[in-house]
């Protein structure tokens, strides 16, 4: 069975000759190759090279970059990818004290018009020579084959805060003789191999890395208790593994033990990062136990020490999307007035603001829903940056969520990357079918590659057939199995975008669906959107119609009776 890991970079930066003393980190993109005669720039690269779980070969390792600059796209340009030997500081390295490489070519790839989309480099062969451990991994550099053509390209960093665009390597790995572990006997293997460690770790030697994957393997199949069994007898011998703590952390916090899991992730803030040898989880005694415990802080209800924990992880991770909306609604839940909540976000990040630091804002306030504010940032972030495909579906889903339907379509009609097309056309349908132009809708729809094989073309066309009181689709169960993923993404949209009258008309869609979910997954979606009473009755009326309910779900359900209380 093949299976592909993503990895996003630990670090990466620009390099740039002519400012050989300037150190480029967390600059929003990452520059290559050779600019106005002057200029030579190198970027550099740092992977985490991730545990691979049971026996297998590693078919393919690829580097993804996202291009957003191409000066010359006339010509075609070659660059070369080189194993850095030397540990690099992504916050002081430069031109003049970048490391050391060796100096046989691992890859080379080639640009020539290419511009808003992915290009791919094999790196197959060094992956697999970090992996045996046969070089230390201390990241690649990238360079042009030839520094004195002008020859200037540019990708989407990690610090631009954009996720979806930042480098990544991806690592198609080919699983033998895999084991399935679930309820059943096929458990029998991870819990032979648990007992077997169990029982002779204390007379032998064993690898860190294997005892974290048994940790992580037990955990998959639920068995919570032997994880945490098993930590606490390699943790007598490693006090210092702090990977393993943390994932205690994480086991009692899924067994609901929070006041057991705070526990232990602060344990992880006292030991810091462990030794080389033991320190597999990036930021496991840094930002990682910061983030669980203003999680769970915030969860308890105890804003103080959540806003604490909560400012701890954006110092080591300050661009962090997830921790700056938890920000938001700690201030939020704290009743701070909106300017206030902007100032505070604001100032977590760099002084002088610029485009990336608008599109984390724009972001972290769509995720909280105040699409006014978003949008503000969004358009900020435009006179900083050219109008990529990105900020203008941001801006799209912001004017159709404020129900502009006319401008948002406008947003959407001038996205051209080929990551984003097919979801922007489908957006363009969303906006002419809301504001009430049905012809021009199914013109649009239309242009969606081989409708008849497209099930999301289904669901959408009966959306539209819905709202027109006309016949729609009627899913048989293996299909519904597919397109119940797809609707409730539709109604995710429309519980927010469309009006009122219109949403409760969509709700015919479940009808077409033959699954038993329909009602829990109906529940779950009222809850996320703040409509707790309405939530309440589709959980019973779960319970009562399909025996359908969930842990999740059980615990929403808690959370509304406690909030009528």
């Amino acid at each position: 069975m093949m299976k592909i890991l993503e990895q996003s970079p630990k670090k990466n930066t620009t390099i740039n000759s002519f400012m050989a003393y300037e150190n480029y980190r967390d600059y929003y993109a990452l520059f290559l190759g050779k600019y106005m005669d002057d200029s030579i720039y190198r970027c550099l690269l740092e992977f985490p090279v991730p545990i691979l779980i049971g026996k297998g070969i590693v078919e393919k390792v690829e580097l993804l970059l996202y291009i957003i600059r191409n000066d010359h796209q006339d010509i075609i340009k070659s660059f070369q990818v080189h194993r850095i030997e030397e540990n690099f500081d992504e916050d002081k390295v430069n031109f003049s004290n970048q490391p050391s490489i060796d100096q046989t070519i691992y890859s080379t790839f080639q640009i020539k018009d290419e511009i808003d989309t992915y290009i791919k480099v094999d790196i197959t062969k060094l992956f697999r020579d970090w992996y045996i451990k046969k070089y230390s991994n201390q990241g690649i550099l990238l360079k042009a084959s030839d520094e004195r053509q002008n020859n200037l390209i540019s990708f989407c960093s990690k610090g631009l805060g954009d996720h979806l665009h930042a480098p990544k390597m991806k690592i198609y790995y080919k699983q033998t003789n895999e084991k399935i572990y679930s309820k059943g006997n096929e458990n029998i293997d991870i819990i032979d191999e648990y007992e077997k460690l169990s029982k002779a770790f204390h007379n032998e030697m064993h690898e860190p890395k294997s005892i974290l994957n048994m940790v992580i393997e037990l955990e998959k199949i639920k068995e919570y208790d032997k994880a945490l069994d098993l930590i606490r007898k390699v943790i007598m011998y490693y006090k210092d593994f702090t990977d393993l703590i943390y994932k205690k952390g994480e086991i009692l916090k899924k067994q609901n033990k929070f006041f057991c899991a705070i526990e232990a992730f602060k344990r992880c803030i006292e030991i810091g990062e462990g030794p080389l040898a033991f320190n597999f989880i990036t930021g496991s005694g840094t930002f990682k136990p910061s983030d669980e415990l203003a999680n769970i802080y915030f969860e308890l209800e105890d804003y103080e020490k959540a806003y604490l924990y909560c400012t701890k992880a954006l110092q080591y991770n300050k661009n962090s999307i997830d921790s700056l909306s938890l920000l938001y609604k700690i201030l939020y839940k704290q009743e701070r007035d909106m300017e206030n909540i902007k100032n505070k976000l604001e100032n977590h990040l760099e002084n002088d603001l610029n485009g990336k630091n608008y599109i984390i804002l724009g972001k972290v306030f769509m995720n909280e829903k105040n699409y006014r504010c978003a949008y503000e940032y969004f358009l900020k972030a435009q006179e900083f940056l050219k109008d990529t495909s990105t900020l203008l579906y941001y801006k799209g889903m912001c004017l159709l969520f404020l129900k502009d339907y006319h401008k948002a379509y406008e947003d959407f009609r001038k996205v051209n990357d080929k990551e984003y097309k097919e979801e922007a056309i489908y957006k363009m349908f969303l906006c002419k079918v809301l504001d009430g132009s049905m012809h021009e809708a199914s013109k649009i729809l239309g242009r969606i590659r081989e409708p008849e094989n497209n099930l999301k073309y289904s669901v959408y066309d009966s959306f539209k057939r819905i709202l027109k009181d006309e016949k729609p689709y009627i899913f048989s169960k293996e299909q519904s199995e597919k397109t119940i993923a797809i609707t409730f993404e539709l109604l995710d949209v429309l519980i927010e975008g469309a009006s009122p009258e219109v949403f409760e008309k969509s709700l015919h869609l479940l009808n077409i669906i033959d699954h038993d979910e329909v009602l829990l997954k109906l529940a779950k979606l009222y809850y996320l959107h703040g409509f707790y009473e309405m939530a309440y009755k589709e959980f019973i009326r779960s319970i009562k119609i399909f025996e359908k309910i969930d842990i999740e779900g059980l615990k929403q359900m808690i959370k509304i009776l406690l909030k009528r209380k």
